[in-house]
């Protein structure tokens, strides 16, 4: 289990997190869909970065985040996330490996930029927040955990 001092220093992640996700919400409001795809990719990485560093686990230098939820899975469904979910966040996690250099440069070799318009804009921005919920969802927990721990 981890300190009330490291649970604050990963809190203030998860705030840097939750402000690349407003970001990612102001170019999709601005039409600027690329920007928003990339921004929230972004913010889905390291909300799910902290999330697991909430659980005393480091996010994976290879990025395949995979191996790391399957060895927590047992931990994850115990504060209350499905095993649905994690196999949802395993795959969103692969999907925007693979939009992360199209949603800055496009396709360059059919020069065609921006790639992505509103519908990716708004999957991304849905599977980053939903991503954003869970990562609160087991700060509260491991919270609460620490309270009872300090009783």
């Amino acid at each position: 289990m981890l300190s009330q001092d490291r649970y604050w220093g990963f809190d203030r992640h998860y705030s840097k997190a939750s402000q690349v996700l407003d970001e990612a919400k102001s170019f999709e409001e601005k039409y600027q869909y690329d920007l928003s795809v990339r921004r929230a990719q972004e913010a889905f990485e390291l909300l799910l970065k902290t999330m697991l560093l909430f659980m005393g686990r480091e996010y994976p230098k290879d990025h395949d985040v995979g191996k790391v939820l399957y060895d927590v899975l047992d931990l994850l469904q115990e504060l209350g996330i499905t095993t649905e979910r994690v196999a949802r966040t395993i795959l969103r996690s692969k999907t925007f490996h693979l939009w992360r250099g199209p949603s800055l440069y496009g396709d360059e070799r059919l020069k065609l930029v921006p790639l992505f318009g509103e519908q990716e804009a708004g999957l991304a921005m849905r599977w980053a927040e939903e991503m954003r919920n869970d990562c609160y969802f087991v700060k509260i927990k491991v919270w609460e955990r620490l309270v009872r721990k300090a009783e």
